[in-house]
């Protein structure tokens, strides 16, 4: 999905994730704390990835000091998307 996404929303995210529009100096192999996901189990509809049900209704959020995602589990990529471009 982030791939997908223009230059100045990628910016939005990367400043959402680490509380910094720029990516670091040395690479992300060097940002401490390492950027890191975690999968945060939300109800969504067996049906949702079949389009048939209803997806999860949170909100992506993150931890700044910890550079840190909680992604919720989103069945649809589309749905994904639009709750990121909503949280950032």
């Amino acid at each position: 999905v982030l791939r997908g996404l223009p230059p100045e929303d990628q910016r939005l995210f990367l400043r959402f994730v680490t509380s910094s529009g720029r990516a670091p100096l040395l690479g992300f192999g060097h940002l401490n704390p390492p950027f890191t996901i975690q999968k945060v189990r939300c109800e969504a509809s067996p049906l949702a990835a079949l389009g048939l049900g209803r997806d999860a209704d949170r909100l992506p959020t993150a931890s700044t000091c910890f550079n840190l995602l909680k992604l919720p589990n989103f069945k649809r990529s589309g749905t994904l998307r639009e709750k990121l471009l909503t949280a950032i």
